[in-house]
């Protein structure tokens, strides 16, 4: 294992991550398995298929539970609209009212469709996480742009070629208001032209990350964005009133000169501390700090 110290925290290189979800109670050759059960009961896990469709692909689905009442589940699933990679369509919604209760059949979230822009462009928001925001009592999903050139898209030769612009990534997001059952329009944080330490924020996303929101409601979002041609990650601070990401500072940019370099981080807290990992090309890599920045 190797480690580097870059600003707040301190990076890691590993062989694998390990990304504890749920406490399981599961059999092995006829054989519980021993879980300490004094913190947190054990839970089981199941896999249900709760969709299949012949007419639509449908790419990496994300879930979010609103936490009133019985848990309600709430998922985020992703059609393609052409052959290339990152070919990113509509995004649909599904809905369980009730831990035992049935999914409901994906609908397109209208206020989120693809939307043709200035020169026969394509714009659509995908690698789109929620997550519940207890202080705005609303699902804030957040993710990046990507911008596509559509006719391109459609051709067969095209098929395994990438589709999106990627200098014309954004840091998008929308919210979701349970109690009206509506959504807000596709919006992007505005970000300084420079971070702090001289860098610009080039081909900046938050495409498949995850957050960690703090007790007075603002968010700790992990980003990476490209310098020298490697993509970094950091995670920034924002401010959020149920409407508006506000964008307040960013924390320690962590890079490796290998590959692709960081990207799609992904933060969580764990007792005092917090955790980053991110992908790399040919590892993962994981960071601590103390602040989360």
């Amino acid at each position: 294992m190797n480690n580097r110290v870059t600003g707040n925290f301190k990076l890691f290189e590993t062989t694998f991550i390990l990304m504890v979800l749920f406490n399981i109670n599961y059999s092995c050759h006829g054989q519980k398995s021993k879980i300490d059960t004094r913190l947190n009961p054990p839970r089981e896990m199941t896999v249900e298929t709760i969709y299949k469709s012949k007419e639509s692909l449908f790419l990496p689905a994300r879930s979010a539970i609103i936490p009133h009442g019985p848990d309600t589940g709430f998922l985020i699933t992703q059609s393609i609209h052409g052959y290339g990679i990152h070919s990113y369509g509509d995004l649909y919604q599904m809905r369980k009212e009730s831990r035992k209760g049935q999914w409901s059949r994906p609908y397109k979230i209208g206020e989120l469709e693809k939307l043709f822009i200035l020169n026969d462009l394509i714009r659509s928001f995908g690698d789109v996480t929620p997550d519940w925001h207890q202080n705005t009592q609303t699902i804030l999903c957040t993710g990046k742009s990507f911008f596509s050139e559509a006719q391109n898209t459609k051709l067969p030769e095209n098929k395994n070629k990438r589709a999106d612009i990627e200098h014309m990534q954004e840091i998008a997001y929308a919210a979701y208001y349970p109690y009206k059952s509506s959504w807000s329009q596709l919006k992007k944080i505005e970000l300084p032209e420079k971070l702090d330490n001289g860098d610009d924020f080039v081909e900046a996303n938050a495409g498949c990350t995850q957050r960690v929101d703090l007790p007075i409601g603002d968010i700790l979002l992990p980003i990476r964005y490209k310098r020298n041609g490697y993509y970094v990650s950091t995670v920034i601070k924002c401010s959020y009133d149920g409407k508006i990401l506000n964008y307040k500072k960013h924390g320690s940019v962590l890079a490796i000169q290998e590959g692709r370099g960081l990207f799609e981080p992904s933060l969580c807290k764990y007792g005092g501390s917090f955790y980053l990992t991110m992908r790399a090309n040919n590892s993962t890599y994981v960071a601590k700090s103390s602040d989360g920045l």
